[in-house]
């Protein structure tokens, strides 16, 4: 399962960063923008399954930092679920279609719920690998048991 998350992962940062670079070509800034947060967050969900391949999680990083990602994952969501809402309500408004490209808000729909979607998963990769190296609920040896 880890080898193809890391996969998906390759091909999503892939896909974001190719995004950019079209959508920058193309003149489409705020789709470009998209995409380049796209890769950079599947960047850092690939590093964490990386990590966790290797089983080498516990050394980068400690139950803090992963619980800061949560965090960042939380909040990349908050603002792609408010681009989605603020491009969809554009394009409804004005009804400018799909082409030209660089004009084009659809790509901008698509791309900012590529960050959503991204960023949820971020968030959810945190949680579950904070809560499979937390050590707070284990209760230390020398601890008798009362009862």
């Amino acid at each position: 399962m880890a080898v193809a998350s890391i996969i998906v992962c390759g091909v999503y940062i892939f896909i974001g960063f190719f995004a950019f670079l079209v959508f920058l070509i193309l003149e489409n800034f705020p789709s470009a923008l998209w995409g380049l947060a796209t890769g950079l967050i599947s960047l850092q969900i690939f590093h964490l399954h990386f990590l966790e391949h290797k089983q080498q999680l516990d050394l980068a990083y400690n139950d803090r930092d992963i619980g800061q990602l949560f965090i960042v994952g939380i909040i990349c969501a908050i603002l792609g679920g408010t681009g989605f809402l603020v491009h969809t309500s554009y394009e409804i408004a004005t009804r400018k279609g799909i082409s030209p490209i660089a004009n084009n808000e659809i790509t901008s729909i698509i791309w900012s719920f590529m960050v959503l979607k991204v960023s949820v998963v971020l968030a959810l990769v945190a949680r579950r690998y904070r809560r499979n190296t937390s050590t707070e609920f284990i209760v230390p040896q020398n601890v008798e048991a009362s009862g």
